[in-house]
């Protein structure tokens, strides 16, 4: 996975109240890479319902 460049978000303190703010342009590399893997995934599962779905219980292509 590709490091974060920048914090991705920033917090600052006023009294008991510390309001913080998420920076979504420092957090895009990381959303790429979960949806790499979000895709891989769906493949995955889609392959083995297809299997699943096309196979009688028990029955094997062996």
């Amino acid at each position: 996975m590709a490091r974060l460049g920048a914090n991705p978000y920033t917090q600052c303190i006023v009294a008991q109240w510390r309001p913080a703010r998420l920076n979504a342009a420092t957090l895009e590399p990381a959303a790429d890479w979960i949806d790499g893997y979000r895709r891989f995934w769906e493949h995955s599962f889609d392959a083995l319902d297809r299997h699943l779905t096309s196979n009688p219980k028990g029955a094997t292509n062996d």
